[in-house]
């Protein structure tokens, strides 16, 4: 892995002028207290939570609140595992870039030129589409097709459209490349490197006794599904103070170079779906695995996670060195995001407001 090297990567935000007007430094915040925590929770019905703060690469304040099962009476602890949801892309895309400055990887070299996808085989126009417009979703594919046939609804490279199965095609041609499965890919390049222990992509028999159990809107236990083949766009499993080590590595440059960094944080799309509202979707842009927002205070990147009984939210500030993860064993997990992460970071969060949770 490449040096610690946070004020280098402070350096880069500066380099990537059209991220925002400026960096303004945020307001140093005492974490809130874990009783204002449980407050957020008991208002919007949340069994478990368990969160992670993150300055100058470290994780350096973290608290596991609530119950990992609301049957059982199971506790959340620092060793719970959650779903990460799409918090998965990020990693992914952090793998994939690692690959790339390793010449394993061109960001702009059609897919099917790597590995023909017989899924899109029908559709002519997503033979151009590349692992650039995958990270960058402007793939022009649908989030999943489900039951449908997949294919393309626009040219790659038009326009932005969240999309899952990209990620998805990206990992057979990463999975082809470097002859690993992506579990054993993300280890090597992540996991391990970064002292991740309790992540994975697939099902471990461990997790048995350390994960949570999601939770409808009345807080009810739904049965928990066990991935045994990794999705690069929502199978990670992982704890708070794990995701925590990955969110420090991503804002101090830990494990990639600088053009990598540049590249990561510069925008690629625009984000165009008014959602929540057109007047926040235009404060939103998506580089390479990451969303980016810019808000009063300074420019952030972004990600949120929704695997229905599993919600979560990370944030990170690279010209400030800080950032924070949160997951929920809830499906009412992001209606507290706002509320949550403005007692840390005080500025305009489009992003949750365009989430519209």
């Amino acid at each position: 892995m490449g040096p610690f090297r946070a004020g280098a990567v402070r350096g880069a935000c500066a380099l990537v002028a059209t991220l925002g007007s400026g960096y303004v430094p945020l307001q140093a915040q005492v974490p809130t207290s874990e009783e204002a925590l449980l407050g957020l929770m008991a208002d919007a019905d949340i069994p478990g939570l368990s969160i992670a703060v993150v300055a100058d690469g470290e994780v350096v304040w973290d608290a596991a609140l609530g119950l990992a099962n609301a049957e059982t009476g199971t506790a959340v602890t620092q060793a719970t595992v959650f779903e990460a949801a799409s918090l998965t892309k990020p990693v992914v895309a952090y793998t994939a870039l690692r690959l790339v400055e390793r010449g394993e990887l061109d960001l702009d070299t059609p897919l099917w030129n790597l590995l023909p996808y017989a899924r899109l085989e029908p559709d002519a126009q997503s033979r151009s589409m590349t692992a650039r417009h995958v990270l960058s979703h402007t793939t022009g594919l649908p989030n999943w097709a489900r039951d449908r046939p997949l294919e393309t609804a626009r040219p790659p490279g038009e326009r932005w459209g969240y999309s899952g199965e990209g990620f998805v095609y990206l990992q057979r041609v990463l999975e082809e490349l470097t002859g690993e499965s992506l579990e054993d890919l993300v280890k090597r390049e992540v996991f391990e490197p970064l002292g991740m222990e309790s992540s994975s992509l697939v099902w471990q028999s461990r997790y048995d006794r350390i994960s949570a159990t999601g939770h409808d809107p009345e807080g009810s236990p739904v049965e928990k599904g066990k991935p045994k083949e990794a999705n690069a766009a929502a199978s990670l499993h992982t704890t708070a103070v794990d995701y925590g080590r990955f969110l420090g590595a991503v804002l101090s440059g830990r494990g990639l170079m600088m053009a990598s960094v540049v590249a990561m944080l510069s925008p690629v799309s625009q984000v165009e779906e008014a959602r929540g509202g057109a007047e926040h979707a235009s404060s939103l842009q998506w580089g390479l695995g990451w969303g980016l927002q810019n808000g009063d205070r300074s420019t952030a990147i972004w990600h949120w996670g929704d695997n229905g009984t599993f919600r979560c939210y990370v944030i990170g500030y690279p010209s400030q060195g800080r950032g924070l993860v949160y997951f929920t064993n809830s499906e009412n997990g992001l209606g507290i995001a706002e509320a949550l992460v403005s007692r840390y970071f005080a500025d305009t969060h489009h992003a949750i407001r365009w989430l519209d949770y």
